[in-house]
């Protein structure tokens, strides 16, 4: 239909994106959004807020540290890498069983270190 069409577009985020609606149908469609695992300037994040919730920095010192500790492409933390592990033991075995009766689910991931375990 029209408006499974529309969500395949903005979700391919293609312009021109072309499929035939026949082909389209959402009988049967589980769409499962995982956000990323705790990263490491998730932490310094929380650090820095911890800090100016105590007092011992002002808006401005928060923002100059937040800016010269985080990474451009930060890795998981220690507790992000547990949430990760948390999260394959239950999908796994939801997307194992989900090919056993003949779906093909798809996986879509960005290439960050974060979103990818």
């Amino acid at each position: 239909n029209m408006q499974t069409l529309k969500f395949a577009r903005s979700v391919l985020g293609a312009r021109n994106f072309r499929i035939a609606s026949e082909s389209i149908s959402t009988e049967g469609l589980r769409l499962i959004i995982v956000r990323h695992a705790e990263s490491v300037n998730n932490v310094l994040q929380d650090q820095v807020e911890e800090l100016i919730r105590k007092g011992q920095c002002n808006a401005e010192q928060a923002t100059e540290r937040w800016m010269l500790g985080r990474e451009v492409d930060p890795s998981l933390s220690t507790r992000g890498y547990e949430q990760a592990e948390y999260l394959s033991k239950h999908l796994v075995p939801k997307l194992e069983r989900s090919i056993f009766v003949g779906h093909n689910p798809v996986i879509v991931a960005n290439s960050y270190r974060r979103a990818v375990f």
